[in-house]
């Protein structure tokens, strides 16, 4: 299992490094870097879902990639239209990962509430 590998240790590092390099570049120039913070919030917790290690903190960096994706949607609709449900996507294979059901429960439920549950607007990430 690559959890156990060095490689999956070196992957979260990796990935979490990235992370917050970006976070001080949109520190620093929010207009310009916000759009590659949430990209980078959303790989760290995939690589980490993948590798089944820091699942706390994919769940956080995957709830911020969401948050950070649905302002961006709203200002661009045109360039991120589609990014909050990705994003989301990846916090509930996040919180699979987790075994959080009812948490998931939830989700879904407010997911279909807004209308976001069909198959051309909710995308499960490969895992």
């Amino acid at each position: 299992m690559l959890s156990e590998t060095a490689p999956g240790r070196e992957a979260v590092a990796a990935a979490r490094e990235a992370v917050a390099i970006w976070r001080a570049l949109a520190g620093a120039s929010p207009a310009a870097h916000r759009a590659d913070l949430a990209h980078s919030l959303r790989s760290y917790a995939m690589v980490c879902v993948r590798c089944r290690r820091d699942l706390s903190a994919a769940r956080d960096a995957a709830m911020e990639s969401a948050i950070e994706y649905q302002r961006l949607a709203i200002l661009h609709p045109e360039a991120f239209g589609e990014q909050p449900s990705a994003a989301t996507a990846t916090l509930i294979a996040v919180m699979e990962a987790m075994g959080k059901p009812a948490i998931l429960s939830l989700i879904r439920q407010n997911l279909q509430r807004a209308g976001l549950t069909g198959s051309d607007r909710l995308h499960r990430p490969p895992v």
